[in-house]
């Protein structure tokens, strides 16, 4: 039998399983004597996404929707679908989650490749479910009965490599032309693929008039796998509903082993029952929701922000569900799952939290907020800490090479030196500074005996727990982390180190264990260097070890979480415990006016508030524009997010067809230096890509970006031959792929731009509440210069021209609309 079909649950409506019956009844009617299979699997989900139809082949796999139109259709890759009538009237074609079927294809083809990898070690040999590249599958829109030849759908040439739209009766031609030479797949995978997916052989003579009733054991049984070596050798897996081919990296900490590895879903709802809480998941291996319980502890700390962020993304508009991963649990006999007293959960694991972050919430969580609306000023602590830090950077590479130290200390003044003048602070004023804490650190490398092999300023992704971030210096031996070191140029209170610090430096080490690919030795030292310290008589009163626990991981996770639901709400509780916090907090008046301006409900009693306040008053549209603009500018801060995804969600060929990336061919060849702080290499490549001098690029070893080395640099210069990138340091590793790397710190920083200019513009009328002018009888008069295509400006255009809103900090595409609303583009002169 060369086609078969596998159902995840029959369809609930006429036309589809009409549309499935012609499909099919075609397919076998051409394939059916062939040698190759095509295993259609229909209505099924996956990565939380309900797919019409998927067929797996032997050397390709092609995702189907559905669509029963046969008028013509017009539309592209972005924007609404429409029919056109006959009248010209259009009607809209709508999708789930508002998206058009462009736009659905392309997330069901996400969602397929992110499953197939993740379940590859259950269904393939395990080396050759590391080389299989899931990024060459292909989505096709099938109109029933056919595509009308009036219609006109647009997308571009990179898009039209994997997507295409046909009519039905054209599907079964496509879904054959549609292949890769990077997908090679036996029959028996295919269908042991179709069963770990919780699909049944669906009997094909109930579609098929005359088809022969056919067993699916003796479908099974007519191929025998032939084995290499290698692949005999390896015994039976234990199937488990794991998030990828990785063993639980919480087991290599815990004593305690887990039923299953790792749970992943959409949130639909939080729930209480009898004092228990549970987190209903949609996961791609059921399909009907599932059951977590996060206990008591984990349900309280999380249900009150979780339940306002499903309220928020229930809104019209919104078309985001949120996800959440967890790890190391226990199943019940009900079916449900148990978090254990070492268990992870991740919400929202592809919104990677910088791991420098979490020490913002130390002091109160509404600190966090503050700091995305307050812009940072330069000081001779943030100075100076980073004048340490460089020069650090370079005495651990070479301890015994003063030159090198002593010219990376000159670079670090240099790099410095518009932060020094911002602050009136002179070479010699900041080097009475850091000179005691450079001087105890030389000293401290040259008496401490340290692993030879040794990287600083590692940069790393770990997207099973959602956190991303610079590694101080990180000590290896034999290939393996043995101390993680991260230096604070500051001082410690008493012998312990600051709670946000070990927070800190525990993601580090957390972050290495969730990338590794078997249980390690031991953890590797997790080791604070507090440069500030006071040397002591015995010592030199630097070092503080923070012993890594399973609690200490929890808390981890636990405050990234908040920290994404705060991104989420632009909203944090308050402090409501004790009254000194909030009346000594250096955030105060920057708390007050937020909690004003976003509307947030203020539970604290008069003694958490100073009694010389005033009160800031803001007007209903005040509160209403900047109460926009967060909103927007929170979806930007959402999309870019996402973008970063792509990064460990797609393999690098596919990204590479995409035009985002490229793949290195030939060895790296370093460019002359412009001067300290610039190191430039040209990478030799087929440049087929869409990057562009001075973009953002992510370059990454053989092993990628999520388990390889990486370093972020700038496009200088581009050609068909390759690239130049520029580097604040040298690279020591070779680099293989270089992706478009969408850094949301852009979109970050505008957020303080609409909150300043509200609260200390003097012309803040000039964007709320204004009216457009009213010419009354008599005409324009003549109004003077500036002229723009020869035409005189009104004095609302001068005004729009002297304040021109991209000085006050507001994003670009708040421009249009407020020179178009107040009358003041040129085109309004007459």
């Amino acid at each position: 039998m060369s086609v078969e079909l596998w159902l995840g649950r029959e369809y609930e409506h006429t036309h589809e399983m009409k549309a499935l019956a012609e499909f099919v009844g075609e397919m076998d009617r051409i394939y059916g004597t062939s040698d190759n299979l095509y295993l259609v699997m229909a209505n099924f989900y996956c990565g939380g996404e309900e797919i019409d139809l998927a067929v797996f082949k032997q050397d390709g796999i092609v995702i189907v929707e559905l669509k029963d139109v046969g008028e013509p259709l017009k539309g592209g890759e972005n924007g609404n679908w429409a029919i056109i009538n006959e009248d010209g009237t259009k009607q809209p074609v709508y999708s789930s989650r508002s998206r058009n079927p462009y736009q659905q294809a392309r997330a069901y083809r996400f969602a397929l490749m992110d499953k197939l990898t993740e379940d590859a070690v259950k269904f393939l040999p395990k080396q050759k479910a590391q080389a299989m590249r899931f990024g060459h599958i292909s989505s096709v829109v099938a109109l029933r009965p056919s595509k009308h030849p009036g219609g006109n759908i647009d997308v571009g040439d990179q898009s039209k490599k994997w997507f295409s739209v046909v009519g039905l009766n054209e599907l079964p031609q496509e879904v054959y032309y549609r292949r890769s030479p990077q997908l090679n797949f036996r029959k028996d995978e295919l269908r042991k693929l179709a069963k770990i997916w919780g699909l049944e052989l669906f009997p094909m003579n109930r579609l098929v008039p005359g088809k022969p009733v056919e067993k699916e054991d003796e479908i099974v049984q007519t191929e025998q796998p032939i084995l290499t070596n290698g692949e005999a050798a390896e015994k039976p897996q234990t199937l488990s509903m794991t998030l990828d081919a990785d063993p639980c990296f919480v087991c290599y900490y815990t004593e305690k082993s887990c039923d299953v590895h790792s749970l992943r879903g959409t949130i639909k709802d939080v729930l209480i029952n009898k004092g228990r809480y549970f987190l209903e998941l949609r996961t791609a291996e059921d399909h009907s929701p599932v059951l977590l319980d996060v206990g008591s502890g984990w349900g309280q700390a999380h249900f009150p922000m979780l339940k306002s962020a499903l309220v928020q993304l229930s809104q019209p508009g919104e078309d985001h569900q949120l996800s959440t991963a967890a790890y190391h649990l226990s199943k019940e006999t009900d079916g449900s799952f148990q978090v254990l007293p070492e268990s992870l959960i991740v919400i929202e694991p592809d919104w990677l939290i910088t791991v420098t972050d979490l020490t913002k919430v130390e002091y109160c969580p509404r600190q966090y907020l503050s700091d995305q609306f307050t812009l940072i000023e330069p000081n001779k602590y943030l100075v100076g800490g980073n004048i340490v830090h460089q020069t650090f950077e370079q005495m651990v590479k070479t301890p015994r090479d003063e030159d090198a130290i002593t010219s990376s200390l000159e670079e670090a003044f240099f790099q410095q030196a518009s932060n020094l003048a911002l602050i009136g602070y002179s070479k010699k004023d900041a080097w009475g500074q850091v000179s005691a804490p450079y001087n105890k650190l030389k000293k401290w490398i040259g008496q401490t005996e340290l692993p030879e092999s040794v990287s600083s300023e590692t940069f790393v992704f770990a997207p099973r727990i959602g956190l991303k971030g610079k590694i101080d210096s990180l000590w290896s031996e034999d290939g393996k982390p043995r101390i993680v070191g991260e230096l604070k140029s500051g001082k410690t209170k008493g012998a312990q180190p600051k709670p946000g610090h070990r927070l800190q430096i525990s993601a580090y080490n957390l972050m290495l264990l969730s990338r590794l690919e078997e249980r390690p030795q031991g953890l590797p030292q997790a080791l604070l260097l507090y440069a500030g310290n006071q040397e002591l008589s015995h010592s030199l009163n630097i070092t503080r070890e923070v012993v890594l626990t399973a609690v200490l991981f929890q808390e981890v996770i636990n405050t990234r979480n908040q920290l994404v639901l705060i991104d989420y709400l632009a909203d944090a509780p308050f402090e409501t415990q004790y009254a000194n916090k909030c009346l000594k907090c250096p955030t105060y008046n920057e708390c007050k006016t937020l909690s004003i301006l976003l509307e947030h409900d203020d539970p604290r009693p008069p003694a958490f508030h100073r009694q010389e306040e005033t009160g800031i008053q803001f007007t209903p549209n005040e509160s209403e524009w900047f109460q926009t603009y967060i909103r927007l500018l929170s979806k930007e801060y959402r999309e870019a997010k996402q973008k970063q995804a792509v990064l460990w969600r797609m393999q690098p060929e596919e990204r590479e067809k995409e035009g985002a990336a490229i793949i290195v061919e030939g060895d790296t060849q370093e460019q002359d230096n412009k001067g300290p702080g610039s190191f430039s290499y040209f990478l030799p490549t087929d440049n087929q890509s869409e990057l562009r001098e001075e973009d953002y690029v992510m370059v990454s070893d053989q092993l990628g970006p999520l388990r390889g080395c990486i370093a972020q640099g700038t496009i200088k210069q581009t050609n068909e031959s390759g690239i130049v990138i520029e580097f604040k340091a040298p690279l020591d590793f070779i680099p293989a792929y270089v992706d478009k790397y969408v850094s949301e710190n852009l979109v970050k920083r505008q957020f303080a731009g609409p909150y300043l200019w509200l609260t200390n513009h003097p012309k803040k009328d000039m964007f709320v509440d204004i009216q457009p002018p009213r010419f009354k009888g008599g005409g324009v008069k003549p109004h003077y210069p500036p002229i723009v295509d020869s035409r005189k400006l009104n004095e609302r255009q001068q005004e729009a021209v002297q304040k021109n809103p991209r000085d006050g900090g507001l994003p670009d595409y708040s421009r249009p609309s407020w020179f178009w609303k107040n009358n003041a583009y040129p085109g309004a002169c007459s």
